[in-house]
């Protein structure tokens, strides 16, 4: 079988060294002593230039990450600020719990759905008062709900109060019946008409 050159697959030609794509075969002793060895030199040189280029082209693709002094520095800023802006985050996502404590330390909870207050919350605190004059306390005294978090009462008519009290509520000794919605802080008070007895604290948990 006859050898084939390993760089053009072509057969060896019997009796030559070299193939016509400039391959010198094995066994010839002395490349610089063929005096006609140049296309040898030239494919020689060639393949060490085609060696040269991944090498070049993988330095040229490699992105710089040379930062200068005042770069690093906001880049540290950045990075320390990022743990606060998530802690607020999560802070700002944790869903409060709005409780009425009435006065016979009965508890109503409330949340996104507005929820009314009236007459048969307190009737067993203030049974006297109210057996006197049943309409000191309405049946639907006020409105509390919650909204984007926060906390809001409502003496008057809303989509679950029929129409403001008889007799107003106050929070914190404010009148708020016929108001606009009145935000409400943690250990506001909120006053059932003129029974001294008939004080709800309001609380955030």
């Amino acid at each position: 079988m006859s050898e084939q050159c390993p760089n053009c697959m072509e057969e060896r030609l019997d009796g030559t060294d070299y193939c016509k794509c400039g391959w010198h075969f094995p066994g010839i002793t002395g490349i610089d002593e063929n005096p006609d060895n140049t296309g040898v030199r030239e494919w020689e040189q060639n393949r060490k230039e085609m060696e040269k280029e991944p090498e070049q082209s993988k330095a040229e693709s490699q992105p710089s990450f040379v930062q200068s002094e005042e770069e690093w520095e906001q880049n540290r800023k950045e990075m320390e600020k990022e743990p606060d802006t998530i802690t607020a985050e999560i802070v700002d996502n944790i869903e409060t719990q709005g409780i009425l404590v009435l006065p016979n330390e009965k508890e109503i909870q409330f949340e996104d759905n507005p929820k009314t207050v009236g007459r048969n919350d307190v009737r067993e605190h203030v049974e006297i008062e109210l057996n006197k004059n049943p309409g000191e306390v309405s049946s639907e005294q006020f409105t509390i709900w919650r909204e984007d978090s926060h906390y809001f009462i409502e003496d008057r008519k809303t989509s679950v109060q029929k129409k403001p009290s008889t007799n107003g509520t106050k929070v914190n000794g404010e009148t708020i019946t016929n108001e606009m919605k009145r935000e409400l802080h943690n250990d506001d008070k909120i006053e059932f008409a003129r029974i001294p007895e008939c004080v709800a604290t309001f609380q955030i948990k």
